[in-house]
């Protein structure tokens, strides 16, 4: 898309090509608001875009106002009603290190007799540690928590496993 020059035009030493009349901004507007890449945006950006293309004028941001309240999509448009409104969905506030995730990965081609590797990944930061193991058992599991993850972070609020839930009376009864 070429642009024309208006008669009434000069260009400053800033390398704005300065321009006296509103006419400028229909013939630039357009391009600028409502083209491809206009996107329909506010008064004010839209001055800023005419800007960014290398154009200017003194009333220019409230000649680009005046554009984007004439434009006739802009005024269909509205805004989002009650009706339409998503409803909204509580967000889980979990501390870093509060949950993990626990699960084994094998078995493996055989190395030094390890044929397991048991992963276990913080949900928030997504630190991960691991081991292997020669077996893929509660044991390995519970030794594996208390000096991997009791030791280093604490006790977790929660670990997980499958998708399901270990609670901590599994965990101590079991070791």
């Amino acid at each position: 898309m070429t642009r024309r020059r208006p008669e009434k035009c000069w260009t400053t030493p800033e390398k704005y090509t300065y321009f006296t009349s509103f006419k400028s901004l229909n013939q630039n507007g357009c391009y600028t608001h409502s083209s491809a890449c206009g996107g329909h945006l506010s008064g004010q950006k839209t001055g800023y875009r005419v800007l960014r293309c290398g154009f200017y004028w003194p009333t220019i941001f409230k000649d680009s106002s005046e554009y984007a309240c004439r434009c006739g999509n802009c005024q269909k448009m509205g805004g989002i009603s009650k009706r339409d409104d998503m409803p909204l969905q509580p967000i889980l506030v979990v501390d870093i290190f509060d949950v993990w995730r626990i699960n084994f990965m094998g078995p493996f081609p055989n190395s030094c007799g390890y044929l397991y590797i048991l992963v276990a990944v913080d949900y928030v930061s997504k630190w991960v540690e691991a081991i292997t193991t020669r077996t893929n058992d509660h044991t390995v599991v519970c030794k594996f928590v208390q000096s991997n993850i009791f030791a280093k972070f604490g006790i977790p609020r929660v670990i997980t496993s499958n998708g399901e839930r270990i609670s901590r009376t599994s965990i101590s009864g079991n070791c």
